[in-house]
């Protein structure tokens, strides 16, 4: 069998689905606090719970420890530390520190965190937002600050938002060794609804806590600073985050499918769908080697696939199929069998058009020449607010994920988000990652690399 590296030999197909035809620039609604997770606090490791959530809440996972002791994760589960975090006073064990970190649901049994031994103590809680955008990152800007001399009042700095409906989640942290809520009277002239989700902390070690609150902004500008009132007197550290909406108009990634592999046929199932949702089929075989469907349930090929390098039982094909769902219980195609090997999975968008092609262009390539990087060849749209979806083929035996830093400056986030990285062992092996991002305005989307 192979041994390459990272990537082998690597066929590309570059996928467009457009949106909605209907031109709309407004945003959605605000987004909208979901729910909070069990706290936990702990003087070693500590793992806080998801609340219950859906495919793409916004979790926030909010640590406070002492001034001088980062939070880190031993075991991130998708997280990934927030801009301008942390914020800190105080050396050693003294004083307070607040880190927030974040991570996008891509299923509703997310996989639970640890947060590393920080010294002193931890205390933490994830807290879960709804009809945040879903993709890229989910603030349209951050800041923070602290107060080093205790008192029992804090004002949290503002932040000047871009874009309008925002919701303005602040957190602030304390010093003090209480379980005890500590923070009430939040007030802030700009904001409407602000309410109160967590106010709570640990005695053990030296001891402190959080508050979390949020209000809406509900246009674009300065939010101002708010003010709020503290049991006891205290220092504090404080984070602001400006949650985005969605961006009207453009489909959106909503789940992915179990991969399903092997020497034989394939039957990939559908992911949790609803009607009118799209389903891509992605498929990788050998370069040789062509893939059908013995079984469409509904499948047909995309536009400009296949793509292949490689004869016989070489190099690696992507093959792409459509379906869009006409029940909530899609049943599952089946993919004959190429020969060598098959590796499939179905990928679901919602908000794309409910009739037609789902696609506005298509384009693919080929690198046949084995190296540890690939440029995807970019494509020119013709409408606006489309989600450029593209799938990346690879030759190499392993199961293992093979790709990382996507990048394509002319897309709305620059760093693509992936959805999915993988592939199998069997027979000569292969696999693929799919990852996206939106193109808010139509003509050229650039090259990804």
């Amino acid at each position: 069998m192979k041994k390459h590296f990272l990537i082998g030999l690597i066929t590309s197909l570059l996928m467009l689905v457009s949106a909605l035809t209907i031109v709309n620039d407004a945003q959605a609604a605000p987004p909208t606090f979901q729910a909070a997770g069990t706290a936990v606090s702990s003087i070693g490791t500590a793992s806080p719970a998801w609340p219950a959530h859906e495919i793409n809440d916004v979790a926030l996972l909010f640590v406070e420890s002492t001034g001088g002791q980062a939070a880190t994760l031993s075991a991130p589960a998708g997280f990934v530390a927030l801009t301008n975090s942390p914020q800190a006073t105080g050396a050693g064990t003294a004083g307070t520190r607040i880190t927030v970190f974040w991570a996008r649901a891509t299923s509703s049994s997310m996989s639970t965190p640890t947060i590393a031994d920080a010294g002193n103590h931890v205390y933490a809680q994830i807290i879960t937002y709804r009809g945040v955008i879903t993709t890229c990152n989910p603030f349209d800007i951050t800041g923070g600050g602290v107060k080093a001399v205790a008192s029992t009042s804090v004002t949290v700095t503002g932040v000047t938002t871009t874009v309008a409906d925002t919701l303005i989640v602040q957190a602030v942290a304390r010093d003090n060794a209480s379980a005890a809520a500590q923070f009430n009277s939040q007030t802030n002239a700009n904001l409407t609804s602000i309410a109160e989700r967590a106010d709570a902390g640990t005695a053990q070690g030296n001891g402190g806590g959080f508050a979390v609150w949020d209000g809406v902004m509900a246009a674009a500008g300065a939010t101002g600073d708010t003010t709020a009132n503290i049991d006891n007197s205290v220092v504090n550290a404080f984070l602001t985050i400006a949650l985005k909406p969605p961006t009207t108009g453009i489909p959106a990634y909503k789940s992915e499918g179990t991969a399903d592999s092997g020497t034989g046929t394939a039957t990939p199932a559908w992911p949790t769908h609803a009607i009118d949702d799209l389903a891509l089929l992605f498929v990788e075989s050998a370069g040789g080697e062509a893939v059908t469907l013995s079984d469409a349930q509904g499948f047909s090929a995309v536009l400009n696939s296949p793509q292949a390098t490689g004869a016989g039982t070489a190099g690696t094909r992507l093959s792409v199929f459509w379906a869009r769902a006409t029940s909530t219980s899609m049943a599952a195609p089946t993919v004959a069998d190429p020969g060598n090997h098959v590796y499939a999975q179905i990928l679901t968008y919602s908000g794309v058009t409910t009739s037609g092609d789902p696609w506005n262009v298509t384009g693919g390539g080929v690198k046949a020449v084995a190296s540890t990087s690939v440029t995807v060849t970019g494509v020119t749209t013709t409408v606006a607010n489309t989600l450029i979806v593209q799938a990346v083929s690879r030759d190499n035996d392993s199961a293992a994920a093979a790709f990382s830093a996507q990048t394509n400056a002319t897309l709305l986030c620059v760093s693509t988000d992936e959805r999915t990285d993988a592939g199998t062992a069997s027979g000569n092996g292969g696999g693929f990652a799919v990852w996206d991002d939106a193109k808010p305005t139509a003509g050229a989307t650039g090259d990804t690399t």
